[in-house]
């Protein structure tokens, strides 16, 4: 009986693809096609099999879900099975049946690397996928990300869990970015035990801009394990399309997206301080993401912070873009405590994340000094001026990741740092 559609997704090179596809000779008998989505076309990626045709569609780092999902509705095969970033089955998957009873939708498979173990759906029935859609709505800073993480959406239902070892991979995963990547998606999965919601806490952003980026950076937000109290996003006005990639999430609980002119980023977060209505606010760049576990992990750090205590950091793990769909991994800067103008200037790296205490940052706002109009290093003089009103305490947590790229307003614009020096009260 061929009821079973597969498709393939993100495979690097066309002879990791071809040798997938040959593969699948194994349940050739149950094939009713192939389709494959990629980032770039090749003649090897598509044309007719003997017994299948194979189908190519193209797609891009932001809309891998869009496309499965809307191509997932064309299909009337039973079920799907779906195969990834270099994976392919071998002759073990004689052992396994490939169909589901009344009571079970989907097969998963555990897939390990070193320590780190994934689940990744494998035989999904038609019908459930088409209802449970693959969070396409969001982005994701890695397309490996997506299909772990709309398996812990899903919350088990009707799951059956399988070793795996009818999967191998072709994929050499486990050094340089891989291993920290898979360390990220694994977050996804994890069981966290139950935290407080106080200290509430939510999310500022300003946005300029940063229309390829900022989506993950809003997705990374609302894909928390727990939820920001509010998010609240404001663009500083945009020359480019940015704002319309902004007003899709105006649909999210809790997301509030708000305009205005262009005026550097202190006048734009200075704009959001008025609608904060929690105990604490994190701040995050259009250009950077939060791991899953973010908020969770912060609030922990803030449950017994002491009353004197305006700002509370820790490290950021780093990231350099390579190309679109292509980050490399570059370490994790650990900070370290502040305590003084002289400590804070001679900081190596941007301090962060930096998690506000709300009252102190709505009086105090983030200056806008002469320098640059105030367009640079506002982190650096909001935090000079906290400073003289608290302490800022550093521990030891890594939740946030910077993205490093061409775009970014300080590779653009190399302002001299002694000048701004001069005008730091």
């Amino acid at each position: 009986m061929k009821n079973i559609h597969v498709i393939l997704i993100c495979y690097p090179h066309s002879s990791c693809l071809n040798q997938t596809i040959a593969s699948l000779q194994f349940i050739s008998h149950r094939l009713e096609g192939i389709t494959v989505l990629g980032e770039k076309e090749d003649a090897a990626f598509g044309g007719f099999h003997p017994s299948y045709q194979i189908k190519y569609i193209k797609v891009t780092e932001n809309n891998l879900g869009k496309r499965l999902d809307s191509f997932i509705h064309t299909i009337s095969s039973e079920y799907i099975l779906i195969l990834q970033d270099g994976m392919c089955i071998n002759s073990k998957i004689s052992r396994l049946k490939l169909g589901l009873e009344e009571n079970q939708n989907i097969i998963t498979f555990s897939h390990s690397i070193k320590d780190k173990t994934l689940l990744h759906p494998f035989l999904i029935r038609t019908s459930y996928i088409k209802k449970h859609k693959f969070l396409s709505s969001y982005s994701f800073p890695f397309s490996e990300a997506l299909m772990p993480a709309w398996v812990a959406s899903i919350q088990h239902t009707g799951m059956v869990i399988h070793k795996g070892d009818f999967v191998s991979s072709k994929k050499i995963q486990g050094t340089g970015s891989a291993l920290p990547i898979i360390e990220f998606i694994e977050k996804y999965q994890k069981k966290f035990p139950f935290v407080e919601k106080t200290p509430s806490i939510s999310v500022i952003l300003a946005h300029f801009n940063m229309e390829q980026y900022v989506g993950t950076a809003i997705s990374s937000c609302l894909l928390q394990i727990f939820q920001a109290d509010q998010v609240l996003i404001i663009d500083d006005g945009s020359t480019n399309h940015s704002y319309k990639e902004l007003e899709k999430w105006s649909a999210h609980s809790g997301v509030e997206i708000f305009r205005k002119e262009n005026g550097g980023k202190a006048r734009a977060l200075n704009e959001l301080l008025p609608h904060i209505q929690t105990d604490f606010v994190l701040e995050l760049d259009a250009d950077d993401w939060l791991d899953p576990d973010a908020l969770s992990i912060i609030r922990k750090h803030l449950l017994n912070l002491s009353e004197d205590v305006i700002v509370l950091y820790g490290n950021l793990r780093t990231w350099k873009q390579r190309g679109p769909g292509s980050l490399q991994y570059k370490g994790i800067r650990k900070g370290h405590p502040v305590s003084s103008k002289r400590e804070l200037t001679s900081y190596q790296f941007p301090l962060g994340p930096r998690i506000y205490r709300s009252t102190a940052l709505k009086t105090n706002g983030f200056p806008v000094i002469e320098f640059e109009d105030g367009r640079m290093y506002e982190d650096v003089s909001v935090l000079n001026n906290l400073l003289k009103r608290g302490r800022l305490v550093y521990n030891d947590f890594t939740v946030y990741n910077v993205r490093e790229h061409p775009s970014s307003i300080t590779k653009r614009n190399r302002s001299n740092w002694n000048d701004f020096l001069k005008f730091l009260d």
